[in-house]
């Protein structure tokens, strides 16, 4: 059983990472959300700076000493909003890269744990390889975040429909911003964990090495989430509440008896308050003011809850917001998330179909409420990809309520998961090669990434596009596997009363 869990967690890890990886090298370089200023982040926080000086003319910009290769990336944005320009824009040759100089980034609000770690390479690397290393160890991180969500499904009873919804749960999106520097992606992914390891405490008895195995990895998860933005904290506040309105009694009282337990309650009461501290802490800094700043706090509110639905943020808008996923990805992933919602809320019971009205209100009232209290003054500053941490925890809640609330493990449940994994691969891979034209071409049909590219990224497009197909195809039929020796198993449905 042990060997078992861990296996998943490596398959998993392994290929979450390997997708990671092929999106670190497809993107160019500070192409993605803000990256510059979170590699600037990152290279100050690791040579000692945190925080950095205000900036004398922005003061939303924070002035830090990083070496000249890593200041050198503001330039690398010249393919910023604009979907027509390649990435052959971008400047490489940088005089005395590793001489510290002034620069300025506009990352100064979230806590520097994870600009820590990933600024690391920095420090004995230079020039664009310290840079895409640093997109490792990003990859890295969400990928072990990913793989420990595989670990908690496979504690479970049954995991069939959630193991479907984890796959569709890690959309292009998170897998792209997991493949750059952007806490982003790692906060999504660690609040997915979070959550599915707090269920699997909460309902599965264990003590011992499992325990210790299962709150290790959460204290990981809680570390990462709450380190990553300074929302993280009510990540972590809803994932834990949406657990416990399924948790088993019997279970709980069994936990609660166990030292381990508290330790583990205690470290990840720790790691939030840390969280707050540094969040109250922080010097003062201006914000860059956006468009709608001066609209009413209601307005906003009703403007944000009308965009509930625009999912297209979650799924994929990639670059600097300037690349939006294809129709047919986005097709694939709206019946993806609303037909196993829409099937939960339908079929789940009790306590499980309250959790994922928990999420499903999280989902739609967060954006809301968070930009009614900021577009007086800032504008309109909510992006889609915030929200994925609660995309993320609602579709493991969605699959682990149809788990609950069904007994079927005949074919038809097998022939509707192959369906359903069959097209996320095609959705993924075909957005991933449309992100590569947009770099290599522009706006430009196939016969000029073929005839004439503009930009290759390292090892050529086609050769990253075929392999990007290759994992994808990979991580369906690993999880088509699981389900059909799960399904081979006889169930009974889960009490959720």
């Amino acid at each position: 059983m042990t060997a078992a869990r861990w296996r998943v967690f490596g398959i998993a890890t392994l290929v979450a990472f390997l997708a990671m990886v092929l999106w670190s090298l497809a993107s160019p370089l500070g192409t993605s959300p803000d990256e510059p200023s979170h590699m600037i982040r990152a290279a100050s926080t690791v040579r000692g700076d945190a925080y950095g000086t205000p900036n004398a003319t922005d003061p939303s910009l924070s002035d830090v000493m990083v070496p000249r290769y890593v200041a050198q990336t503001a330039a690398y944005a010249c393919t910023a909003f604009d979907p027509s320009v390649t990435a052959d824009c971008q400047p490489h040759d940088v005089a005395s890269p590793d001489d510290l100089v002034v620069s300025s980034h506009s990352a100064n609000t979230g806590s520097p744990v994870y600009y820590a770690v990933v600024g690391l390479p920095s420090l004995v690397l230079s020039g664009d390889v310290a840079l895409y290393a640093m997109r490792l160890v990003s990859a890295l991180l969400t990928a072990v975040m990913i793989g420990s969500i595989f670990f908690a499904l496979r504690e479970l009873p049954r995991s069939r429909w959630a193991s479907l919804t984890a796959v569709v749960a890690s959309t292009p999106m998170l897998l792209y911003l997991g493949g750059s520097v952007n806490p982003n992606g790692v906060e999504a992914a660690a609040a997915g964990a979070v959550f599915a390891l707090l269920v699997a405490l909460l309902r599965v008895p264990a003590q011992g090495r499992v325990l210790l195995e299962r709150v290790g990895l959460l204290l990981l998860a809680a570390t990462l989430v709450t380190s990553s933005r300074s929302i993280g904290l009510l990540w972590v506040v809803i994932a834990t509440a949406a657990a416990a309105l399924i948790a088993d009694p019997a279970v709980v009282r069994d936990l609660v008896r166990r030292p381990l337990a508290w330790v583990a309650a205690g470290l990840c009461a720790a790691v939030c308050l840390l969280a707050v501290a540094w969040t109250i802490t922080l010097p003062t800094v201006g914000s860059a003011v956006f468009s709608g700043a001066g609209t009413s706090p209601l307005q906003g509110f009703q403007t944000m809850l009308l965009r509930s639905f625009d999912l297209d943020g979650a799924v994929g808008l990639f670059g600097w917001v300037d690349t939006p996923s294809p129709t047919f990805t986005l097709v694939v992933y709206a019946l993806a998330i609303g037909g196993p919602t829409i099937a939960a809320l339908v079929l789940a019971r009790g306590r499980a179909r309250l959790a994922v009205i928990l999420l499903g209100a999280a989902l739609v009232l967060v954006p809301a409420v968070s930009q009614a209290l900021v577009v007086s003054t800032l504008g309109y500053i909510w992006q889609g990809r915030y929200i994925l941490a609660v995309l993320v925890c609602l579709l493991l809640m969605v699959g682990i309520a149809l788990d609950d609330a069904s007994d079927s493990a005949g074919p038809a449940v097998l022939r509707f998961c192959t369906v359903g994994l069959a097209l996320i691969a095609a959705a993924q891979a075909f957005v991933f090669f449309m992100v590569l034209r947009r770099y290599v071409s522009g706006d430009s049909f196939l016969v000029a990434m073929l005839s004439r590219p503009a930009w290759q990224p390292p090892g050529g497009w086609l050769l990253l596009a075929v392999l990007y197909a290759i994992v994808m195809t990979a991580a369906v039929l690993l999880v088509r596997r699981s389900i059909a020796a799960a399904s081979s198993r006889p169930t009974q449905p889960v009490s959720s009363r």
